[in-house]
């Protein structure tokens, strides 16, 4: 054998078993994406409200809210639910101001308020209780609030706003 022959050979396995770990790849990537059993799928059990029905004095209130305003109650709301889980008042006010996407992002929790937390990234309410807006910044129906959220040292939040049907409602929030 010459090593014209060899190097072919080489290049050959080689090309195989690229070939081979694509397949096996594909098959992997197809058998977790069709396979009932490894999707994550809405509980219907699940405590976490899509459909929100408040007081209507209530509703008039949080419609009424700007950006800034909106971020404010969200977290007053979501630290009533910290220090009390089965606050359900506060659940649905504070889920009255999540977006459709937000409140879908979230649908798999079993506890309103431990989805809450996953949400906000937070495992702990602030110890201060209290929200100092920084910043809002406004392009017609999209709004960003840099809050800040008093621990043992400031943490800034970044909460990202959009206007479903004149609410504005939380759509995600970043660090």
């Amino acid at each position: 054998m010459n090593m014209r022959q060899i190097e072919e050979q080489k290049s050959s396995l080689f090309t195989n078993i690229l070939a081979f770990f694509f397949l096996l790849s594909a098959f992997g990537l197809g058998y977790y994406y069709w396979h009932p059993s490894l999707k994550i799928k809405n509980k219907t059990s699940s405590s976490i409200p899509q459909e929100i029905n408040l007081e209507s004095s209530k509703e008039s209130e949080l419609k009424n809210l700007s950006p800034e305003e909106t971020v404010q109650q969200f977290s007053q709301r979501f630290f009533e639910i910290l220090a009390d889980p089965e606050n359900q008042q506060s659940i649905e006010e504070a889920y009255f101001l999540l977006s459709t996407a937000g409140r879908q992002s979230i649908s798999y929790f079993e506890s309103s308020s431990s989805a809450l937390a996953s949400f906000c990234s937070v495992q702990a309410p602030p110890p201060n209780k209290e929200v100092v807006v920084k910043s809002v910044s406004q392009i017609q129906d999209k709004a960003t609030v840099e809050a800040v959220w008093q621990y043992s040292s400031p943490i800034s939040k970044y909460f990202n706003l959009v206007l479903e049907n004149g609410i504005w409602k939380i759509d995600f929030i970043s660090r």
